[in-house]
C-alpha cells in the first residue's frame, strides 16, 4: 500500500495506538513497523492469530512480562566474544526468566484444550529454555545488579581482604580520634568519608602537622 494511502487513513495514528499496549521496545518496533498487506492468506492468518490471541487474554489475563527486556545488541556482543557487565547479564537472566515463564502459562493453558490456542503454542514451545545460564547468573549478581561474593572464590578472596583492611583502617582512625594530642587539631572529633576515602577532618592550621 502506498504511503499517501497509509497517510491518509491516519495509518500512523493506529501504530501509535498499537504502540501504547506494547510491554518493551521491542515489540514497539514491531508495532510501528507494521504495514498492511495485499496477500488475502496473509491477512487471513494474521487475523486467525489476533483472534486467538484476544481469546487468550479474555480466558488467562495477559502473560507474565515483567522482566523481559530488548538484549538484542548484548546477545550479538556476547556473540562476538564480548563481555557484559552485571547489569546487561542481569538483564539477560530476568530475559530467560520470563521468557520461560510466558512458555509455561501457554503450555499449561493448552493441557486441557490442545486445539484452543494452536499459534500461540507453537511459537512459545519454539522458546528455548537456558536453565544453567539462568542459574549461573541468579548465583552471581543479586537483583540490584551487584556482583555477589560468592560469584567465584577469588572474588570472595578478595572482597574478604578488602574488608579486613578496611577494618583495620578504620580502628586506627578511631584511635586516633581519641588521642587528646589528635583531637586537638580537628574540627570534629569525627570520620567522614570523601571521594569515597574516609578522612579526619583537620584544622587548617595543622594540616601540616599530621
Amino acid at each position: 500500500m502506498e504511503q499517501e494511502t497509509l497517510k491518509r487513513m491516519e495509518y500512523d495514528k493506529i501504530c501509535a495506538l498499537l504502540e501504547q499496549h506494547t510491554s518493551f521496545s521491542l515489540s514497539r518496533s514491531y508495532a510501528s513497523a507494521l504495514r498492511p498487506t495485499r496477500d488475502g492468506l496473509l491477512a487471513r492468518q494474521w487475523l486467525a492469530q489476533t483472534d486467538e490471541a484476544f481469546r487468550y487474554l479474555h480466558q488467562y489475563g495477559d502473560l507474565p512480562y515483567g522482566g523481559i527486556v530488548d538484549i538484542t545488541s548484548s546477545v550479538r556482543r556476547a556473540g562476538r566474544g564480548g563481555i557484559l557487565d552485571a547489569e546487561e547479564l542481569l538483564a539477560v537472566g530476568r530475559t530467560l526468566e520470563g521468557a520461560r515463564k510466558i512458555k509455561r502459562a501457554v503450555l499449561k493453558a493448552t493441557e486441557k484444550a490442545p486445539d484452543a490456542f494452536p499459534w500461540m503454542q507453537r511459537e512459545t514451545k519454539a522458546l528455548a529454555e537456558f536453565p544453567g545460564l539462568e542459574q549461573a547468573i541468579t548465583a552471581a549478581i543479586d537483583q540490584q545488579g551487584n556482583i555477589r561474593d560468592e560469584a567465584s572464590p577469588e572474588l570472595a578472596r578478595l572482597r574478604r581482604q578488602i574488608r579486613q583492611v578496611e577494618n583495620r583502617m578504620r580502628e586506627r582512625l578511631e584511635s586516633m580520634i581519641r588521642d587528646p594530642d589528635i583531637v586537638r587539631m580537628l574540627q570534629e572529633p569525627i570520620i567522614t568519608v570523601r571521594y569515597d576515602h574516609w578522612v579526619l577532618p583537620v584544622k587548617a592550621h595543622y594540616r601540616q602537622a599530621l
